[in-house]
């Protein structure tokens, strides 16, 4: 094998590594893979920052099961996108 093949297959691999951490940490926290994990200099540990989105009435309450306002007509349904991120620190290997 050449040079670039190996330099090539350790990048795949790093690669594997990272996303299984960042796939770690999702677990850990119960949140979606859609959740970004950020690199940071001013945390200790990994944190979990942000607010859940979801459907939610006007008011502020969570509307667990939004297909069931669906055939109502007019609803107070509101979705807010999510806030969240995973922050961890600088070379966070996840051992």
């Amino acid at each position: 094998m050449s040079n670039s093949s190996w330099s090539n297959l350790a990048i795949r691999l790093d690669a594997r590594e990272q996303s299984a951490m960042r796939t770690d940490l999702r677990s850990r926290f119960g949140v979606s893979s859609a959740v970004p994990v950020v690199e940071s200099t001013d945390c200790n540990a990994p944190k979990l920052t942000g607010e859940r989105g979801g459907h939610f009435t006007c008011g502020g309450m969570r509307i667990r099961f939004p297909s069931a306002y669906s055939r109502n007509g007019w609803s107070n349904m509101v979705y807010i996108c999510t806030s969240q991120v995973i922050t961890v620190p600088v070379g966070y290997s996840g051992k």
